[in-house]
């Protein structure tokens, strides 16, 4: 399930201030280590980490969907709002 957030987004180039209407998405990924270098040896195989996707819902016409994708060292349950 998503939850909606409602943010402040600057004025940026090209673009004006506006409030944006934020669907946040979040899951856990397994990321594994690269097999082809010698150096990773001693690191584990995977690590596990949280994904959190943060993108516009209905933006204005004419502007970019804002979009955060966010990688997190933190559970699922260690993230607060």
């Amino acid at each position: 399930a998503a939850i909606v957030e409602v943010v402040e987004l600057p004025a940026a180039q090209g673009r004006k201030a506006r409030k944006a209407e934020l669907s946040v998405k979040f899951g856990t990924v397994e990321i594994k280590r690269p097999a082809n270098r010698k150096a990773s040896g001693n690191l584990p195989k995977t690590i596990t980490a949280t994904l959190v996707i943060g993108r516009e819902i209905d933006r204005p016409d004419g502007e970019e969907t804002a979009e955060w994708p966010v990688l997190s060292g933190l559970s699922r349950s260690g993230l607060a709002r």
